[in-house]
């Protein structure tokens, strides 16, 4: 998300006299399946980013690139740490031919202000006035390629299993107990985290919470096993979702 960098730098000198302001600045490099990597592996190097954090006023700026230096997005954080990240302020992403593709403004991490998105001509898709995370209806305007209003489109729809939350629940009663772990009375949860991604498909799983090899196992397959979902949207569009599942095994 992005917001008016310009902007908001204009208000931080105003707040803050220059010779207060200073950035420590760290650059963090990623392979391709998110694990940070020496910039000495530069064959391995899929995405980077460099972090500000500016004293004075308590944020960090983070500018994230990929592989060929082309910034991603441009976001503030009042705490940016490995376990709590918090936007605060400006926020930005772009498209890959370098324009801005979504502008935010965000308050202890909820949207807060307006929120533009814009067409990859330049032209705005949408304005989105939020307050503290609740969006707007009436003030929200969304427009056509050609700059012409239309219809209200929600901000955001998140996945939906098909059949809805009661054909979800039903879905994972068929979760199989392994033997190994019913004998050693091995019960708890097993998180897995998958991506519904723009056309419904499960893709990119990972358990992020082990009890057992069996049980995540099993937790595994359930997943896999799932039936392409109604995709999510942004602005109208299909996007990929980021999903979070604890699967619960209970003698």
């Amino acid at each position: 998300m992005s917001k008016y960098l310009l902007t908001y730098i204009f208000i931080i000198t105003t707040l803050y006299p220059i010779h207060l302001i200073s950035a420590q600045t760290d650059t963090v490099y990623y392979d391709i399946d998110n694990k940070k990597i020496s910039n000495n592996e530069v064959n391995h190097i899929y995405r980077y980013e460099v972090i500000n954090k500016i004293d004075g006023i308590g944020l960090t700026k983070v500018c994230k690139f990929n592989k060929k230096g082309i910034l991603i997005s441009d976001v503030y954080y009042s705490s940016y740490t490995k376990k709590k990240k918090i936007r605060q302020g400006n926020s930005k992403e772009f498209y890959s031919s370098g324009k801005i593709r979504v502008s935010s403004e965000y308050n202890e991490n909820e949207l807060n202000g307006k929120t533009i998105s814009y067409f990859k001509n330049g032209n705005i898709r949408a304005e989105y006035w939020f307050d503290n995370g609740k969006v707007d209806k009436e003030k929200s305007r969304c427009f056509d390629e050609e700059g012409k209003l239309i219809p209200y489109i929600h901000y955001q729809i998140l996945p939906v299993f098909p059949g809805g939350q009661e054909a979800f629940k039903n879905y994972l009663q068929k979760l199989k107990y392994p033997e190994a772990p019913q004998k050693k009375k091995i019960e708890g949860k097993v998180i897995v985290r998958f991506v519904v991604k723009r056309d419904g498909a499960i893709d990119d799983i990972k358990v992020v919470h082990s009890i057992d090899p069996f049980l995540d196992q099993e937790a595994m397959h359930l997943v896999k096993s799932m039936p392409k979902w109604t995709p999510g949207s942004q602005f109208g569009l299909p996007v990929n979702v980021l999903y979070t599942l604890p699967i619960n095994f209970k003698l």
